[in-house]
């Protein structure tokens, strides 16, 4: 059985804190942040506690993370993604995003995702970080002891050529 969110213990990890996010999933089409970590915030994302990632991100990543997260959900099994996120001033952050999931208090199915980036690259000035597009590089499944289902093959995504 997966850990209950009320398991994960923010006080244990406090130098992480300012990566990590907590997602919980309101129903297929709803994911909302219930923490957003400050470095989270400083790249790019206008994003606060309650808000709905689903309604604030970019339409293409929109459907991304709605079915990324919706087979993820749908398993209980880890995600590791690598993604570029491209700034209004052309410039672009490479973050690598580590989530594992959590159930509800009554749940037995993952409700809550917790995740931490960290930012491998940085190529921009903080003061004008407005992220424009989101560019995920690879996705894989990790196993956290249910194993990973077939449909839910490792991805890696094409370029765009620029």
């Amino acid at each position: 059985m997966l850990p209950a969110r009320s398991a994960f213990r923010p006080e244990t990890v406090v130098s992480l804190l300012p990566r990590i996010s907590i997602l919980e999933r309101l129903n297929a089409e709803s994911l909302v942040l219930r923490l957003v970590g400050e470095d989270i915030k400083l790249q790019g994302h206008a994003i606060n506690v309650g808000t709905d990632l689903l309604e604030v991100s970019l339409p293409s990543l929109a459907s991304f993370f709605a079915d990324t997260f919706d087979r993820g959900f749908g398993h209980p099994c880890g995600l590791s993604m690598l993604m570029d996120k491209v700034l209004v001033t052309g410039g672009w952050t490479r973050v690598h995003m580590l989530a594992v999931p959590f159930r509800g208090s009554t749940d037995q199915a993952p409700h809550f995702l917790v995740a931490c980036c960290h930012e491998v690259t940085r190529h921009y000035l903080l003061d004008s970080a407005k992220i424009t597009q989101h560019m995920p590089i690879s996705a894989r499944w990790l196993d956290l002891g249910y194993g990973v289902p077939g449909d839910l093959a490792d991805r890696t995504f094409e370029r765009p050529r620029t």
